[in-house]
Parts: structure tokens; sequence; C-alpha cells
């Protein structure tokens, strides 16, 4: 399987990301839950007074990891990222809410346990959902076995198969 391959289906079948923001106070990680838009770009919604969001105010450059910690270290796989973060803009909020409630709970009576209005998201509402662009990508080399090392891969190939275009 090549590299793209394995980077777009980390993506589509891991629901959690560690995002790695900077701000006054220093380096910071959170761990997240998200949806991949079809345009590849990462969904996650939180409170707005949230450190990582404070510093995505500041610094919109973020970094992340997607991977499976259930893996065992032998077949453990992931991907690094970094991109640019903000605020998902009101006029595409309630689709973007939509898909991320739909693919965050596929089961209705779950869903409905979850979903909310886009009141809850805007004006002195206290979360907001994000949007994360990602501008590289990279994936461990797998013919690197004595010393970890990444490979860069195509934004663009992933994006393709990600959206499977």
């Amino acid at each position: 399987m090549s590299n793209d391959v394995a980077a777009a289906n980390i993506l589509k079948s891991n629901r959690y990301l560690t995002l790695a923001t900077l701000g006054p106070q220093g380096p910071w990680a959170s761990p997240l839950a998200y949806t991949i838009e079809p345009d590849f770009t990462l969904i996650f919604y939180s409170a707005q007074e949230s450190l990582h969001c404070c510093n995505i105010s500041e610094d919109p450059r973020v970094s992340g990891t997607v991977f499976d910690s259930r893996e065992p270290s032998d077949t453990a796989d992931g991907i690094q990222f970094t991109g640019r973060a903000g605020v998902v803009d009101e006029a595409v909020l309630e689709a973007v809410m939509d898909r991320y409630f739909q693919l965050s709970f596929p089961e209705p009576e779950v869903r409905s346990r979850w979903q909310r209005p886009s009141t809850d998201f805007v004006g002195a509402a206290p979360q907001r959902f994000y949007r994360i662009h990602i501008e590289r990508i990279y994936k461990p080399d797998p013919t690197s076995s004595l010393v970890d090392r990444r490979v860069e891969l195509s934004v663009e190939n992933v994006r393709a198969l990600v959206s499977g275009t």
C-alpha cells in the first residue's frame, strides 16, 4: 500500500486527533474529535475560552497527529500535519454541523442526544466549530527501521484519495 493511500485510510478511519498550538503560555496539545469535510479540511468544536482556541485566535498555525493508539508498536501507523485553523464561517455553519454530527454519531438515537442548534455556536455562545486547512502532511518512513524518520506526502494526492476523486 502506498504512503498516500495509508495516510488517507488513517484520516478516514480514526475519530481523534492531537492538535498542537502555540500561544503566550507556550505550546499546548489537545485531544479532539474530528471529521473530514469534502474539501479535505478537518472539523472540530471546542469552547472559545479553551487554551487551544485562544491560541488559534492569536496564531492560526497548528500542527497535529492522527493515529490509532490501540495498535501494537510494530503495526502502529499515523500521520503528522501542519496547517492553519480558524472558526467556521457562519454562512456554512449549519451544513458543517449537520455533516459533523452525521459522521460522528451515525445512529439516529445517539445523534439526537448530541446534535445541537447552530445558535449554540454563534454570538454569545461559548463554543465554536473550527476548520483546519492541512498544508503539509507526513507519514513515518517505512524504509527506515533503525531511526524514526518521516516522509512528506502530497496533500493533493491524499486529498483526492480521501474524497474519492
